[in-house]
């Protein structure tokens, strides 16, 4: 089978899913896409608007209906699952660093410098709101790279749910 295949099955099940579930079922696939399955967030969302959103509404009470079912559960679940892989680099990000320095070309001493340097910066938050923001960016990448910089916590949570 290959990635595509299962790409097509994973997004074929999340629409079922969201179908049969309701708007609950955003939340989790969401979350379910955040910790470890690949599914295309920008997909669940187009998708679940298609199916949760009538198409009968005016465009103010879409938009509504959209961000109460969609966008906010969406963005909460996007949050916490996030924090998987936050913590993965938050902990896991020092023996990582020390025990693979050779291959990566740096050490824990030089991601030190690194977290002082976007430690509270608002170019780091804004970033991370970017990152976020942008459909099909890896976002594990964004997360993992956020713990093993030990950025603030709440700061990531914040930038990571608006974005």
């Amino acid at each position: 089978m290959v990635f595509s295949e299962i790409l097509e099955a994973v997004v074929v099940w999340s629409m079922s899913f969201i179908q049969a579930y309701g708007p609950y079922s955003v939340f989790l696939v969401v979350i379910l896409e955040e910790i470890l399955i690949p599914i295309p967030s920008p997909l669940v969302i187009m998708g679940a608007g298609f199916i949760l959103v009538p198409a009968n509404l005016t465009l103010q009470e879409a938009m509504w209906q959209t961000l109460l079912v969609i966008v906010i559960p969406a963005s909460i679940a996007s949050t916490i699952g996030s924090f998987f892989t936050y913590f993965i680099g938050y902990y896991g990000g020092k023996p990582a660093v020390n025990k693979m320095h050779k291959f990566l070309g740096f050490g824990w001493a030089e991601v030190e410098k690194a977290e002082k340097r976007f430690t509270d910066k608002k170019s780091t938050w804004i970033t991370i709101f970017i990152l976020r923001a942008i459909p099909f960016f890896p976002i594990a990448l964004v997360s993992l790279t956020a713990g093993v910089l030990r950025l603030n916590k709440w700061k990531y949570a914040l930038a990571t749910f608006l974005g």
